[in-house]
């Protein structure tokens, strides 16, 4: 039902809802984001509502605050829109993830990257990983690895070539065993992928991206959650022996992220304050329901 959503079913939908449920409505992304959030939050007094996607949760809430419908939230992906010049509305109960998505949030909070990589890697693969580079830890070796990608993802937004950069093969252009990408196949592979006509030479397109990255001094931000599992899985298939899928990654990170790593989140903090001012409960955890 919700992946055929349009922002006024979604508009309609938390309306009629509404009028039977006097629940918070929690408005995410998709069923990820669902999926990710469920265990946190008390079902007793939060429907978590999967929305289709920003392009249709973003004008939906807009709906629903210009009627005044009561106890809705919303969290979305933070994306690139800080840095590619298209900032949503500011609203009170729209909230955004503390990184790119809420996978790239959990992948970065606390050690829960690492934590993952030594479980599957096993000490001695990592350990020895990490010595042989300059990476202090895994996840900085994967933003290493994710940030070119991230950074040919903005000038695809902010510059309008609409690139289809979905599920990109990451591994087809890491050079050999290190954290390192060549940008040039890389810019040749998403143009390759367009159905259309392009308007900008491979070789331009590379030129781009290594001058974006001059200018990047914390890749954090540009990174996606599945840019950034798959970075690692290439991380544990090239250095540690150890082949697992995507999808596994991104379920176990999602696993890891619990009670503490969620209380250290700006959303969370974000969300508490609607919470305590509007006199409502959301989260399961005893220690975060105070």
């Amino acid at each position: 039902m919700f992946e055929s959503l349009t922002s006024d079913d979604l508009y309609a939908y938390i309306v009629m809802l509404r009028s039977i449920d006097r629940r918070v409505m929690m408005i995410v992304e998709g069923e990820a984001d669902f999926l990710a959030l469920k265990d946190h939050v008390d079902e007793a007094d939060v429907n978590i509502v999967p929305g289709n996607g920003k392009a249709i949760v973003v004008p939906a809430i807009t709906l629903l605050n210009n009627d005044s419908v009561p106890d809705v939230i919303a969290l979305v992906d933070r994306d690139l829109e800080d840095h590619a010049g298209n900032p949503s509305p500011s609203y009170g109960n729209l909230f955004f993830t503390d990184r790119h998505d809420l996978d790239a949030t959990i992948f970065y909070t606390g050690s829960i990257c690492d934590r993952i990589a030594y479980s599957f890697g096993g000490r001695s693969g990592i350990d020895g990983f990490l010595a042989n580079g300059s990476c202090k830890t895994v996840a900085e070796a994967a933003t290493l690895l994710a940030l070119p990608l991230g950074a040919l993802r903005l000038i695809s937004v902010r510059d309008g070539y609409d690139l289809p950069l979905k599920k990109f093969p990451l591994g087809e252009v890491t050079k050999g065993k290190s954290t390192i990408i060549d940008v040039n196949k890389m810019a040749q592979i998403a143009i390759q992928r367009c159905s259309g006509a392009v308007t900008i030479a491979p070789s331009d397109l590379a030129g781009k991206v290594l001058n974006e990255l001059t200018r990047i001094s914390d890749g954090m931000p540009f990174c996606s959650g599945h840019d950034l599992v798959r970075a690692l899985t290439i991380i544990l298939r090239v250095h540690a022996s150890y082949s697992v899928a995507a999808d596994v990654l991104e379920k176990t990170l999602r696993a890891a992220f619990g009670c503490t790593e969620l209380a250290s989140c700006v959303f969370f903090s974000q969300i508490n304050v609607w919470r305590r001012e509007n006199s409502r409960k959301i989260w399961r955890c005893a220690t975060l329901a105070a």
